[in-house]
Formats: C-alpha cells, sequence, structure tokens
C-alpha cells in the first residue's frame, strides 16, 4: 500500500529531521569557534581565533538527538503504514466473506 496522510507526513518529516541533524552537526563541528566578545576591543589587539573545545561533542549531541528523533517519526509511520494495511486486508476479507455468504443463498 502507498503511503498517503500522516504516515507519508511522518515519513518526510523523520528524513528531513534525521538528514538536517547530521548536515548542522558536520556544520557545527567544522566551523564553531570561541568568542572572546569585547576583550578584543577593549585591549586593542586582535582576539586569536580558537576551534572551541566542545565543538565535536556538541555536533555529536545534535546528531544523536536529531538521529533518534528521526527514527521515531519514521517508525510511526512505519506503524500507521502497516495497521492501514492490516485494516485494508480486514476489509477485504470481510467483503470477500458476505460474498461467499451471499452467493449460498
Amino acid at each position: 500500500m502507498e503511503r498517503q496522510g500522516v504516515d507519508k507526513s511522518l515519513w518526510i518529516s523523520g528524513w528531513i529531521l534525521l538528514v538536517g541533524g547530521v548536515i548542522t552537526g558536520l556544520i557545527i563541528g567544522f566551523t564553531l569557534k570561541l568568542d572572546f566578545g569585547l576583550s578584543e576591543s577593549l585591549l586593542n589587539t586582535e582576539a586569536p581565533e580558537i576551534n572551541h573545545p566542545f565543538r565535536w561533542a556538541y555536533a555529536a549531541i545534535i546528531i544523536v538527538i536529531t538521529g533518534a528523533l528521526g527514527a521515531i517519526l519514521m517508525g510511526l509511520s512505519e506503524l500507521i503504514l502497516n495497521q492501514r494495511n492490516k485494516m485494508h486486508l480486514f476489509e477485504n476479507s470481510m467483503k470477500d466473506l458476505r460474498r461467499s455468504f451471499a452467493e449460498k443463498d
């Protein structure tokens, strides 16, 4: 059965969250720098450009959290799709059962 409605929305949202989280985590991991704020203007010296020491920890946290949430949304989508398939199969079997009883009469 084809995805439609809520299950399709959840599936797409899960993928967007998963991919967006990985991209965001990689951007943070490669570009997060320490900011010395006003010290540069107060001391009249150029502040050194230093990578943030926890940048990869922050990136990993973002990737793990968004990956988990994306997987949960995709799992909910699968559950809804499976329930829809079961209901469709049940409705078809009931129609066949009614048809077979109607033919016997």
